[in-house]
């Protein structure tokens, strides 16, 4: 497995444990992903803007949670449900329950963006990107 998948099947990881352990919340809470370092990936340096594994490990997450993507309108976040769609790095094959694509609303190249994305289904949820032709999942 490629070193930025693996980092980001760890935040699926520990995603699924925090969802499915916990006592219901009294409030949902906003998590933004990296930190002050969002979402990114650095195709000239090949590497991710935040040590995402090491992030999720310090979070506490709950269904109702929201991720919150910093990141700007060149990348993509892509939520599924589905190992292999995950594995593939690519939306090509899944179906319209088990993957979602958020791009933010934002059409003009190299903005700013922030994709706030919900919590709602309990088991394993996996993230990547598939801008630039997936280059984020080479790494």
């Amino acid at each position: 497995m490629r070193p930025a998948t693996i980092l980001h099947l760890t935040i699926t990881a520990v995603l699924i444990t925090a969802a499915t352990a916990q006592a219901p919340p009294t409030k949902y809470i906003n998590h933004t992903v990296g930190d002050n370092a969002g979402w990114f990936f650095n195709s000239t340096t090949n590497t991710t803007a935040n040590n995402y594994s090491s992030w999720a490990a310090s979070q506490t997450f709950n269904l109702g949670d929201y991720l919150i993507f910093r990141t700007s309108s060149n990348q993509t976040v892509i939520q599924t449900y589905n190992l292999t769609t995950f594995k593939n790095c690519s939306i090509d094959n899944s179906s319209d329950n088990d993957t979602i694509v958020y791009y933010g609303g934002n059409s003009v190249f190299d903005q700013a963006l922030v994709i706030p994305v919900p919590l709602t289904i309990q088991g394993s949820n996996y993230f990547f990107s598939d801008a630039n032709d997936g280059i984020q999942c080479l790494y």
